[in-house]
């Protein structure tokens, strides 16, 4: 099955859920080194190394990326904070409570959007993606049915 992008007419495309994991790499990096120098103390040697790991992406890889559900812990975090600066901060019992119910709701109401956003509108975008296509030549993504 030959797949023609729709802007160029090129025929070298590839599915977005293959460019987004074929650039993605895992990375291991090690270096070591030593010095000696000599100075008013007199000699002085050093010996030091090091380990890295982590995963490296290409723009590709980024561009052809799944959609994202919304994240639960990031709005954990964020009440956290807020909460927790404001019972450091306001020193009026009263309307730090006022405050701390606020943030709670807001909250609650964050939580409720990112429920009904994963629940309803993500699935869809995820298939979306999933039929979608890009064109290697001028990047113009594209979906099948």
């Amino acid at each position: 099955m030959s797949l023609t992008c729709p802007k160029c007419s090129d025929q070298n495309t590839q599915r977005l859920s293959l460019a987004f994991e074929s650039g993605i790499s895992d990375v291991t990096t090690r270096t070591s080194g030593a010095a000696v120098g000599i100075g008013r103390g007199g000699i002085g040697i050093g010996i030091g190394s090091s380990k890295n790991k982590g995963t490296s992406q290409t723009a590709l890889s980024q561009r052809a990326a799944p959609p994202k559900k919304s994240s639960y812990l990031k709005i954990f975090k964020y009440w956290f904070i807020a909460t927790l600066l404001s019972q450091i901060f306001l020193r009026n019992t009263t309307f730090r409570e006022i405050v701390a119910v606020t943030i709670l709701v807001a909250a609650g109401y964050a939580i409720y959007r990112a429920f009904m956003f994963n629940r309803d509108q993500w699935p869809a975008l995820h298939q979306t993606w999933q039929k979608s296509f890009i064109c290697l030549r001028c990047s113009n993504i594209f979906e099948v049915d």
